[in-house]
């Protein structure tokens, strides 16, 4: 049986890992910061609204 190098490819499957991993996390912080990003323009336009009003 044709023995490779067991450790380099450890090392890849964990480089894979993180790659994934660092991809996942960038995708999802983006979606949070869209979400946060709407619900604080929704809290600024009833703000605005509101003072408008008692004016």
């Amino acid at each position: 049986m044709l023995k490779l190098n067991e450790k380099g490819q450890g090392l890849v499957e964990y480089l894979i890992l993180l790659i994934v991993m660092s991809v996942s996390t960038v995708l999802v912080i983006n979606q949070i910061q869209k979400v946060m990003n709407r619900k604080f323009s929704e809290a600024r336009d009833y703000i605005d609204s509101d003072v408008k009003i008692k004016k």
